[in-house]
């Protein structure tokens, strides 16, 4: 059936791994709705199915299930921020009660005059020593009093009598300043309906406070793609946010909205990992794209496809309560860019437990001298780090692997006695301060080669290895194994062990086995007509090329779309040396600019030659913070 465009508010949420219940919404209802709304057509074992668990295992699709009302309801609630009846504070151990971590807006306890940094030691005259026994003592009926008695900072004790009632707790941000406040730390868990008012109210408050916005997001799963639009807008301003692909071929622009009264002049750090997604993958994209910071912290999780909901808002006779969540876009970031499977990359690979002391060590305040600093040029944006406080007991782990991260497109600064900023590398500045234990993720044997900063970008990343003595052997013939390989650590494909393989000569034992399978699933690779794919022979330049231009089209909608023409004899005419069967392919790779000019096609390929075609591809996708 022809695929429809919907105009829903997209959510763009991490997988659901539901168990379905028995449902409102009978199977053949639901098997139109998705025949009509899902972005693939329904396979033949969905046109077959006989139960709601049938119909949604045999769509493959991890994001698409049937929502009972009680999941449903869930669902929409842990996106938004929801209310509670208490006195409004978070609390956590402490070694004398618990310690008051936050008041949250418009509560009992911030209207009664708690404040964070007090410790609760009673509860209606009860010690207490855990954070359970607070919680339990705390709670109560709305309209009910409460004593709580606290430790103040200036070690006095102060009794105060305050009336449950409802509060809203925000779900999706709590922002605050770092301690030095140098920077306005958001903390955003998801994005919902109140989310864009949270982030405006923290800019707000804090505008020209600070020299840095730390936004982290390593544990959002997504929300909603009308509130990152928002949220977008209160960085940028009116700006290109994301397009959506329908299933039916159609592109929708979506444009943020500038629904903050204060633009921060500041550059944004955003905080991410593996569990940073959907929605937040918009935000961030929008961000790389939009020059407006920097992201510290791991690739994210690499959802490319956003969902809707349909419900008895949207289809009054088929639901009561309960909900159907479907696959209905893809999405691209503003350049173009998808980060579907491949996630998106940050400006500094970091360790978890460096990145916030990383963004710390770099919101220091602008010095009026250079002496006792670095800058950092990033991405367009002026960092700057105190060095005795970088190279103090507390933030040296971070230091050095902040130093360690820098990619060749990073420039360094330090003083060096003459009042003036001086270029120099990480090598060079982590010598000068004593930092015995740094380690450059750079290889040593390429100097004099045209490929040594794009292959050692790609190694800041952690995208290619070397061996164990620092070199990367740039010459070394690679063979087809070891380019899958490769490209399966770009594209983070997931590569479990197989029981099955999908060629005569691929052992399920052998150490490529999972990376080979899984390319061949996805399209990216063939083998030879005997059914061999010969992992030991070298690949050509060629082949090479004719894998590459296969994944290009995932990479960027700019690329899909020009992938789906079929190119006459004169736009095959350049490379009519290649053989027959990779010309197409040449061409592809060709409109990404990646440079052809000195392939060989028939040649056995070097380790060089493809870190650098890799790299081209990623870097003019828009894959990398530029």
């Amino acid at each position: 059936m022809k695929k429809l465009f919907y105009r829903l508010t997209a959510l763009i949420l991490t997988a659901c791994l539901l168990l379905i219940p028995a449902s409102a919404l009978s199977v053949e209802q639901a098997r139109q709705l998705l025949d009509q709304y899902h972005i693939e057509d329904l396979p033949e074992q969905a046109m077959q199915a006989q139960t709601m668990e049938e119909l949604i295992a045999a769509l493959n699709d991890p994001y698409t299930t049937y929502l009972s009302q009680e999941e449903y309801e869930k669902f929409v609630g842990g996106i938004n921020d929801t209310q509670q009846v208490g006195i409004g504070v978070s609390v956590e151990i402490h070694e004398k009660g618990v310690l008051i971590a936050s008041v949250l807006d418009n509560s009992p306890a911030l209207e009664g005059g708690l404040v964070a940094g007090d410790v609760i030691t009673a509860v209606n005259g009860t010690t207490i020593t855990t954070v359970d026994e607070a919680t339990a003592l705390i709670a109560g009926p709305e309209g009910s009093t409460v004593r709580i008695t606290v430790l103040r900072a200036d070690g006095s004790t102060v009794d105060f009598d305050l009336v449950r009632r409802k509060f809203t707790v925000p779900s999706t941000v709590q922002y605050q300043l770092s301690a030095d406040g140098n920077a306005g730390i958001i903390v955003c868990n998801s994005f919902g309906d109140a989310t864009a008012s949270h982030f405006n109210k923290a800019l707000k408050e804090y505008a020209g406070k600070v020299n840095t916005w730390i936004v982290d997001l390593t544990s959002n799963p997504g929300g909603t793609s009308s509130s990152a639009q928002q949220t977008i807008g209160s960085f940028l301003g009116l700006v290109i946010s994301f397009y959506f692909l329908d299933g039916s071929g159609k592109y929708s622009m979506q444009i943020s909205s500038a629904s903050s009264s204060v633009r921060p002049e500041e550059p944004v750090i955003i905080l991410t990992s593996p569990y940073t997604a959907s929605a937040s993958e918009l935000f961030a994209g929008a961000m790389r794209d939009n020059a407006g910071g920097i992201a510290i912290g791991q690739r994210t999780l690499g959802k490319g496809v956003a969902q809707i909901i349909l419900d008895k808002t949207t289809h009054p006779d088929l639901f009561d309560g309960d909900g159907l969540k479907l696959t209905h876009y893809r999405f691209y970031s503003p350049t173009g860019a998808s980060n579907d499977q491949i996630g998106i990359f940050p400006t500094l690979l970091i360790s978890p437990k460096n990145a916030y002391a990383v963004s710390l060590l770099l919101s220091a305040d602008k010095p009026a001298h250079p002496s006792g600093h670095l800058k950092l040029t990033l991405c367009g944006h002026d960092f700057y780090i105190n060095i005795a406080s970088a190279t103090g007991s507390e933030y040296r782990p971070a230091f050095v692997e902040l130093l360690e991260a820098l990619p060749p497109s990073a420039q360094l600064f330090q003083h060096m006695g003459d009042g003036l900023w001086t270029k120099t590398t990480p090598e060079r500045a982590a010598l000068s301060m004593g930092l015995s234990e740094f380690s450059p993720r750079t290889f040593t044997d390429l100097e004099g080669y045209a490929e040594k900063d794009l292959i050692n970008t790609l190694a800041a990343f952690g995208l290619v290895g070397g061996y164990g003595d620092g070199t990367f052997h740039p010459d070394d013939s690679i063979s087809r194994a070891e380019f899958c390989a490769m490209l399966g650590n770009l594209l983070d494909l997931y590569t479990p062990g197989v029981t099955q393989s999908s060629f005569d000569d691929v052992s399920p034992e052998a150490w490529y086995s999972g990376v080979v399978h899984a390319m061949h699933q996805l399209g990216y690779l063939g083998g030879y007509g005997d059914g061999t794919f010969r992992p030991e022979q070298t690949i050509t330049q060629e082949e090479m090329v004719s894998i590459l231009a296969k994944i290009a089209p995932k990479l960027n909608m700019h690329i899909y779309d020009f992938s789906r023409h079929s190119p006459g004899s004169t736009e095959l005419e350049p490379f009519s040396y290649y053989s027959q069967w990779a010309q197409r392919s040449a061409w592809i790779l060709s409109a990404c600019n990646v440079d052809l000019t000195l392939i060989a096609p028939q040649y056995p390929a070097n380790r060089a030659q493809a870190a650098s075609m890799m790299y081209q591809l990623l870097s003019n996708c828009g894959l990398f913070w530029q």
